[in-house]
């Protein structure tokens, strides 16, 4: 078995997962365990989303995601079902990146809605 490389992560970008994982605990909201994958494709696949202007760490980042860390109980709670409804509010450019997260083909393969063959064959592979 070969192991996969993990793509280095600043402290910050590991706050803000570490926050979000807190707030899907919390909450339960599988909004926010949405917004960890497509983190999580940022860290991976970040030359093809940043091409698409997807930065969902920047986003976070100017939504003081991270801050939830600091919080527990009940606060940690409403912490993160107030930023859930506004990050998830359809005028809300986190919303937005969402959809277009969903154009990339690398996003499309991993979660299984294009055939990774036909991918494959279109692709300039020489």
């Amino acid at each position: 078995m070969q192991s996969v490389p993990i793509p280095a992560t600043s402290p910050a970008q590991k706050s803000v997962v570490e926050s979000l994982v807190l707030a899907v605990i919390s909450t339960g909201d599988l909004r926010l365990e949405q917004l960890i994958n497509g983190l999580v494709y940022e860290l991976f696949f970040r030359d093809d989303l940043h091409r698409a202007d997807i930065r969902l760490y920047d986003a976070c980042k100017d939504e003081d995601v991270a801050r939830l860390v600091t919080l527990q109980g009940a606060a940690l709670q409403t912490g993160a079902e107030s930023l859930a409804a506004r990050i998830f509010s359809n005028t809300h450019p986190i919303y937005a990146m969402f959809f277009d997260l969903q154009t990339l083909d690398v996003v499309r393969i991993i979660e299984e809605r294009v055939d990774p063959g036909r991918w494959a064959a279109g692709r300039d592979t020489s």
